[in-house]
């Protein structure tokens, strides 16, 4: 198990960010909530890789209500929602600090 996709953050060669993404095309909620039980392991198991927010996204064509929380590390959008700006901005405010 890794996850589908992962973003890295570089300022001069130097890591300062980092994010993973899992991907689940269903929209059986069984399968979503696999694909967020991943994401929450891949939290778990990248610390020292995975700074600032979010630390993991799960990423569904299944509905996810609501908006995401800068208080929840790990996240879960829907297909029609991605990619909300909040998410964009905290993948790349890393860049954004002098």
């Amino acid at each position: 198990m890794r996850p589908d996709v992962t973003v890295i953050v570089r300022r001069k060669k130097q890591m300062i960010g980092g994010t993973v993404i899992e991907v689940k095309l269903t929209m059986d909620p069984a399968y979503a909530q696999q694909g967020y039980s991943e994401a929450i392991v891949y939290a778990h198991e990248y610390p020292e890789f995975l700074t600032g927010w979010p630390k993991a996204i799960l990423v569904t064509t299944a509905d996810v209500p609501g908006e995401v929380r800068a208080s929840d590390d790990i996240i879960a959008v829907g297909w029609s929602n991605w990619a909300p700006p909040a998410v964009v901005e905290g993948v790349i405010a890393p860049l954004l600090v002098a």
